[in-house]
């Protein structure tokens, strides 16, 4: 189902998050109304990376810390969890569970090591 991959190679048919290699063009006038380009927008209308953001309109859909301005996160999503966007030392996932601001490098929960810029 990802972006036009057929069912046959699709490492996850029924997950819009997961792809081969190969992508579609949903500009192109023949997918109008075709498998890829229904395939196309429901992997559009998907949050891969769960930043709260759709694949559609992310500007980076495989970045969880790349996202529109008023976006809210997926607090659920293991991708978005993993990651470190404000580059703390802490993930996202575990500033969110100790009540810190994951996009304020300032502000940790305590159990990280905040990297020393006074150089």
């Amino acid at each position: 189902m990802a972006m036009g991959d057929p069912n046959g190679s699709d490492p996850d048919p029924t997950d819009p998050c997961v792809a081969s290699s190969g992508t579609t063009n949903p500009t192109n006038p023949m997918m109008a109304g075709s498998p890829e380009q229904a395939a196309y927008d429901i992997w559009a209308a998907a949050d891969c990376d769960g930043d709260g953001d759709s694949n559609g309109t992310d500007p980076d859909p495989a970045d969880p810390c790349v996202f529109t301005a008023g976006s809210t996160a997926d607090t659920n999503n293991p991708i978005w969890q993993a990651a470190d966007c404000d580059g703390d030392g802490e993930t996202n996932g575990t500033e969110d569970m100790n009540g810190s601001d994951p996009t304020d490098p300032c502000d940790v929960s305590g159990t990280a090591t905040v990297p020393d810029v006074s150089d």
